[in-house]
């Protein structure tokens, strides 16, 4: 379902927004199960702060960074002993 929402990796700026508001909302249903508690907090200052940056940005320029971020997910590991 995720997939669909990127059509084809031809993200504009917009399409870029949608999506944040769309994660915040699904972050906001995990909320009372207290998983990625700081998460949130760190998209919305992120994104307040660089999105007029991203909307500037091509769509061939915002699809290379989304697929390079997907692609890096399984890089990063969870510390379990700091509870993060």
């Amino acid at each position: 379902p995720f997939e669909r929402k990127l059509k084809g990796y031809h993200i504009s700026g917009n399409d870029l927004e949608n999506l944040y508001v769309e994660a915040l909302a699904k972050l906001e249903q995990y909320q009372g199960l207290y998983a990625y508690q700081n998460l949130r907090a760190f998209m919305t200052e992120y994104f307040n702060l660089e999105m007029p940056g991203m909307k500037k940005l091509s769509s061939s320029e915002i699809s290379f960074y989304t697929v390079s971020g997907i692609e890096l997910q399984f890089t990063f590991k969870t510390n379990n002993d700091t509870g993060e």
